[in-house]
């Protein structure tokens, strides 16, 4: 989800380049779709880590309560039995177990948005604060400075080093030969 400004400037750039811009049959773009992109699935599948290990975590709360309890239920009455042996053990796996039992539903944070719109240039709509509070402003910029920001956040978003030095070759490789178009059919 873009910017007015930021549809506009890209545009204009696919316009100095003869690009044609794709519309909707009553001639507007659409702007208000939202895709479903890595970063919901990145975020989605945090969520699904921390609630799988939560539940992970319940389970051996509650065979360590079910231990501590038949340990307890074992012990005779008196002042050194039941009434005090475990007690304290016991009340803080409960408090554990509340706490884990209480799983909140998956919420989206937006993070703000980044594309490559060709020609070295990007376009980004990123918040200025706090991405969840709609209120506050939200810096758009595009051109050559949000491309090599671009590149920087894509290789942030790489795993290992290998992955980091092969994607920056290929870009480099790409700079100086240009693209291999051998293999694309020419309509």
């Amino acid at each position: 989800m873009f910017s007015r400004e930021l549809i506009q400037y890209t545009e204009s750039t696919f316009k100095e380049q003869n690009i044609e811009v794709l519309d909707q049959d009553d001639g507007e773009m659409h702007r208000d779709v939202v895709c479903i992109t890595a970063q919901v699935a990145t975020q989605q599948g945090r969520y699904l880590a921390r609630l799988l290990s939560r539940l992970a975590a319940k389970e051996e709360l509650e065979k360590k309560l079910a231990k501590l309890r038949a340990e307890r239920s074992s012990l005779p009455e008196g002042p050194k039995g039941k009434d005090t042996n475990n007690a304290g053990e016991i009340e803080s796996i409960v408090k554990q177990l509340n706490k884990s039992s209480k799983i909140g539903p998956f919420h989206y944070s937006h993070q703000g948005s980044l594309a490559y719109i060709g020609l070295d240039k990007a376009i980004a709509d990123l918040p200025f604060l706090n991405a969840n509070v709609p209120s506050l402003p939200w810096f758009a910029s595009g051109g050559v400075a949000t491309f090599l920001f671009w590149r920087t956040a894509y290789l942030s978003s790489l795993f290992s080093l290998r992955d980091r030095m092969l994607m920056i070759s290929d870009w480099l490789k790409v700079k100086l030969f240009g693209r291999d178009v051998s293999h694309q059919s020419r309509n």
